[in-house]
């Protein structure tokens, strides 16, 4: 018994954190430690060994308890037959836990997607902001500057400076065609505090100046349109 105690304080608490983590590899992992260091190494007598995969049954209520479980796989615990052959039985609390394990995965990647998109549309709602940057979504979102930072490189595979960057840019591209504005005025009305900044972020993105970039883009539409007049008649 006390050898059964000092196992389960030592595992649960652990197993219960990856599990609803959606760690499928860490549960994996302690688990197997758990059935070699007792069932196979210390080869366990059918009594204490059943003990053990009692209370790692209890464990598997526990993580069902909180309501994020679908019933039937409490219903399907509650079920198991701890007294089979200790191997059969692990195999059947392994599978129980990953089949959890997946499901906490699966509820974390769907609020992650939900997240990603919200903290999206924020940015361009705010893109022309001169103050938005990462200090001022995470503090929106309630997160840490370096978490947030951590979030949006996961969900979008780009720094969010990148990111922000990029967008403006696309922005300035659609006024700049527009024809309706300056390049100083475009800078500010996508979020640009001085025309310098603009340009030198216009070149990284673009390879060219937005001046550069205007002056082809018009030139190209003179062509076409002269090739358009030439050839009508």
């Amino acid at each position: 018994m006390r050898i059964f105690s000092t196992i389960l304080l030592k595992w649960e608490h652990k197993l219960i954190n990856s599990t609803k983590a959606g760690d499928i590899e860490k549960v994996r992992l302690l688990l197997d430690i758990i059935y070699k260091e007792n069932i196979v190494k210390r080869k366990l007598t059918q009594r204490v060994g059943n003990l053990l995969v009692g209370n790692l049954q209890s464990t598997l209520l526990k993580i069902c308890a909180d309501g994020s479980v679908p019933s039937e796989y409490s219903q399907k615990i509650k079920r198991l037959n701890i007294n089979m052959p200790q191997p059969v039985v692990m195999d059947e609390i392994i599978n129980a836990f990953i089949g959890i394990c997946e499901v906490y995965s699966s509820k974390k990647a769907n609020q992650k997607i939900s997240l990603s998109k919200k903290i999206i549309d924020f940015v361009h709602e705010n893109y022309n902001n001169p103050m938005l940057g990462v200090p001022m979504i995470a503090e929106e979102f309630n997160f840490s500057d370096s978490y947030f930072s951590q979030l949006f490189k996961e969900c979008t595979g780009q720094k969010f400076s990148t990111y922000l960057e990029k967008y403006r840019i696309e922005k300035a591209k659609e006024l700049i065609r527009e024809n309706r504005y300056d390049l100083e005025k475009i800078a500010t009305m996508v979020g640009y505090n001085s025309g310098n900044t603009f340009r030198r972020a216009f070149k990284r993105v673009e390879g060219i100046s937005p001046s550069d970039y205007k002056q082809n883009l018009f030139c190209k539409k003179n062509m076409e349109q002269n090739i358009i007049e030439s050839t009508s008649f």
